[in-house]
């Protein structure tokens, strides 16, 4: 099913954009196994899903990608691993904060994408606003080199201002009848 979402940067279908935050957190889980081996960071990995899916499927996608996240720290992360056991006091501190910083990357993500569609159209539009007024001043350029061909003022050596109008049957004096047959 195509559908585009507001909040979508690209036409994708709706299974293929949340299909990318299940993907974005999954792999944020492989990371955090490895990261949790070797550092203690859990939630840098998710943070980096949410913004990911944020940025590539859209709000509803980042959405799902912070629930997915949430739910993986409580389930693989947090004591005793591999349940959802209640959870200690502590702990629904960090996932809250963890909600919290996820939502926080989301929402600068989502403005940051949708600030960076508006500077692109706004681009376009003066873009197209370039090519009319270019268009309008190469019109006004013809006109006045037409118009400096029929009417020419000249500066004479005593330095009087002579000024001299061509004409042709094309264009008569005022007032004159050549090029015309007399009645």
């Amino acid at each position: 099913m195509e559908h585009r979402d507001p909040s979508s940067p690209t036409l994708m279908p709706t299974i293929l954009r949340y299909g990318t935050a299940v993907l974005s957190v999954g792999i944020a889980i492989g990371l955090g196994f490895f990261l949790l081996q070797h550092f203690e960071a859990k939630l840098t990995p998710f943070l980096f899903a949410v913004a990911a899916s944020v940025w590539y499927a859209g709000t509803g996608p980042g959405v799902l990608a912070i629930v997915l996240s949430v739910l993986s720290l409580n389930y693989f992360f947090l004591r005793p691993s591999f349940s959802f056991s209640p959870i200690s006091y502590a702990d629904l501190v960090y996932l809250a904060f963890c909600t919290f910083c996820a939502l926080a990357v989301g929402w600068v993500s989502a403005v940051r994408r949708r600030t960076e569609q508006e500077l692109h159209q706004a681009r376009e539009e003066l873009d197209v606003k370039v090519v009319e007024r270019t268009a309008d001043l190469q019109r006004s350029q013809a006109y006045l080199a037409q118009a400096q061909k029929l009417t020419r003022i000249r500066i004479g050596s005593t330095g009087e201002l002579t000024f001299s109008r061509q004409f042709s049957a094309a264009n008569p004096p005022r007032g004159s009848r050549l090029g015309q047959e007399e009645i």
